[in-house]
C-alpha cells in the first residue's frame, strides 16, 4: 500500500500551509482522500504536487515564512519583524501567514565594509 501523508504533514514537508497544499493540489489536479477525519494525499500525489510546483510557468518566487526567514538570519522573529518594518519591506499574508520573498528578505542583509574598502 502506497504511503499516505495528512495535510499537515505534507504542508510541513513542503513549507506550506494546508491550505496552499489543498489549493496547489486542486490546481495539479491530485486526488485527496478523507481517512477517518483526516484528509490524506497519496505519496504520488504529493509528488505530483512537487513536480507542478516546480515547472517554471507555474513557479512562484520563494517565499518564506517570518519565523523561516528568522532563522535563515540568525535573529529572532521580533527583529526581523522590527528590521521589515525599519526598511519598509513589504510582506505578504498567505491565508493567516505572513511571508516575505526571498528577494526581499535580501534587502535585510546588508553588506559591510572590508578593509578593501577603505
Amino acid at each position: 500500500m502506497e504511503q499516505m501523508y495528512s495535510l499537515k504533514s505534507a504542508a510541513t514537508l513542503l513549507d506550506l500551509s494546508e491550505g496552499e497544499v489543498r489549493s496547489l493540489g486542486q490546481k495539479a489536479g491530485i486526488s485527496f482522500y478523507v481517512v477517518g477525519d483526516s484528509t490524506r494525499v497519496s505519496e504520488t500525489g504529493l509528488s505530483t504536487l512537487v513536480n507542478y510546483a516546480t515547472r517554471s510557468e507555474h513557479q512562484v518566487e520563494q517565499m518564506f515564512s517570518l519565523d523561516s526567514a528568522a532563522e535563515l538570519l540568525d535573529v529572532s522573529t521580533k527583529t526581523l519583524r522590527r528590521l521589515i518594518r525599519e526598511k519598509d519591506i513589504p510582506t505578504y499574508r498567505v491565508g493567516k501567514n505572513l511571508r516575505i520573498t526571498q528577494r526581499d528578505l535580501s534587502m535585510l542583509v546588508e553588506r559591510q565594509k572590508s578593509m578593501a574598502d577603505y
